[in-house]
């Protein structure tokens, strides 16, 4: 190579070094600018414009792992502050981070302040970290397990919590004693929301588990006709065996004349074998899936 070219070479590695350097800086400063500036503000009333925070959690997923972490110490702060808006806002980026494939390295050592966040009587705050467990679980387990283990044992059922089993029976590495706490969570007295988002968990279950059949099945006789609904998708999600027992079940529902149309129709679907069309839609209310700031 002549040195004219070695010379071209040269000035091009540097432009684009230069190049990235300053993209770096460029998103490093929106994100910590953004947290800096809110927590600065003495009193947190008056949160900006939503479109603004949006450009500034957009930008995540394209930040380079040194940006992000860069901004992790304002993140944490902003978290645990006093005024929801904030704290939801550190909440909104937290998520955005966790959906990174290097999300679980990067959130490492910030687990602990996430899951704080899991008791919040806030469901903006508590299904929010929730859902980002989601993610962080994929890269993490064994950071993350015990935590959801700790916060899916005792207490009332709600629907941050039916998130919390969804996330443990999407994994392929649960073990017993995590089986027995999310079979105890899923069987206990609920809310007729909650046990919709309950048997919806159990139909997409990773490892098909037979030990809630029998619960599946008792639900087809729930006077919630969304259960129902639920209870036969979950049903044939859960193989032959559970299909044969339901059986019996499912076609009281498709003949009776008195039944919901809605449950008619989708138990019709279940005894044709066509519950799987994706052309089917049901009419199941869905549920927002990250944290939305109170503007």
């Amino acid at each position: 190579m002549s040195i004219r070219c070695q010379r071209a070479a040269s000035a091009a590695a540097l432009l684009a070094c230069f190049a990235v350097a300053v993209c770096g800086q460029e998103v490093t400063s929106v994100l910590l600018d953004y947290f800096r500036k809110r927590l600065q503000d003495s009193t947190h009333s008056q949160p900006p414009a939503y479109g603004e925070l949006l450009n500034v959690v957009d930008s995540i997923s394209t930040s380079s792992p040194a940006a992000i972490e860069s901004a992790l110490g304002l993140l944490t702060k902003a978290l645990q502050s006093k005024t929801d808006n904030l704290a939801i806002e550190a909440a909104f980026a937290m998520f955005e981070i966790a959906r990174r494939p290097d999300g679980g390295s990067l959130l490492r050592g910030r687990i602990s302040d996430l899951a704080s966040l899991l008791t919040s009587k806030d469901e903006r705050l508590s299904g929010g970290a929730a859902l980002t467990f989601g993610y962080l679980h994929q890269t993490v387990p064994e950071m993350t397990t015990p935590i959801l283990i700790r916060h899916l044992s005792g207490g009332e059922s709600s629907i941050v919590k039916t998130q919390i089993a969804r996330t443990l029976l999407q994994s392929k590495s649960v073990d017993e004693t995590a089986w027995k706490v999310i079979e105890a969570y899923v069987k206990q007295p609920a809310t007729g929301e909650v046990k919709v988002a309950n048997l919806y968990a159990v139909a997409n279950s990773a490892s098909r588990s037979q030990v809630f059949v029998p619960f599946v099945v008792q639900s087809l006789n729930d006077d919630n006709k969304y259960v129902k609904v639920a209870a036969i998708y979950a049903v044939n999600s859960l193989g032959p065996e559970a299909r044969i027992v339901a059986l019996s079940s499912v076609n009281k529902l498709a003949a009776d004349p008195n039944e919901d149309r809605q449950v008619r129709r989708v138990a019709d679907l279940f005894l044709r074998g066509r519950l799987g069309d994706p052309s089917f839609k049901p009419d199941i209310p869905e549920r927002p899936q990250r944290p939305q700031p109170r503007n």
